[in-house]
């Protein structure tokens, strides 16, 4: 519907599903698992790129380093506020790097309160939201029928990772 929803039926009635709700769910879960099993998926720049981080948003990457590595980034400090971005995490590939690094931490949550499950949780949520597929991006029908067929087997298929409904059930 519009690019937007999915429409599906099975015994107990009509589902209609959010396919971008839906797939960030999915990627979600994925990433926090392959994260938590030390499986790293990682799409290597051809050309390392440097990126030039806004003020205060070094002292976030330096804190958080070993986790971002631990999700597939390869960053090496330039000098200043600048890096040298060489790898990204997988899901990644196809985005532009810098946008995706700056916007990721920002996201980040720090402060001497935040625990390091809060800070792999965000950089998972974030990862996930910019590489699922997209409102109004028309999907073909073995497309759909394999995201419905993930979401089933995800842990909590009702919402996103931001707590928006992925589905709505009509009996």
């Amino acid at each position: 519907v519009k690019n937007l929803y999915i429409v599906a039926e099975k015994e107990d009635g009509i589902y209609l599903v959010d396919q971008h709700a839906a797939h960030e769910r999915i990627l979600y879960e994925r990433i926090l698992d392959r994260f938590e099993r030390h499986i790293l998926d990682v799409q290597g720049l051809l050309e390392p790129i440097v990126v030039e981080l806004p003020a205060g948003l070094s002292d976030v990457l330096e804190s958080q380093s070993n986790i971002l590595i631990r999700y597939g980034f390869d960053i090496e400090y330039f000098g200043s506020n600048a890096y040298i971005l060489r790898s990204v995490p997988m899901a990644l590939s196809g985005l532009d790097p810098t946008t995706i690094l700056i916007s990721l931490l920002e996201k980040v949550p720090h402060g001497s309160v935040t625990g390091e499950a809060d800070v792999e949780k965000s950089i998972a949520l974030s990862i996930a939201c910019h590489s699922s597929v997209r409102a109004g991006k028309k999907l073909a029908h073995d497309e759909m029928t394999n995201l419905l067929t993930e979401l089933e087997m995800t842990r909590i298929p009702g919402a996103c990772p931001h707590g928006r409904p992925t589905m709505i059930h009509i009996t």
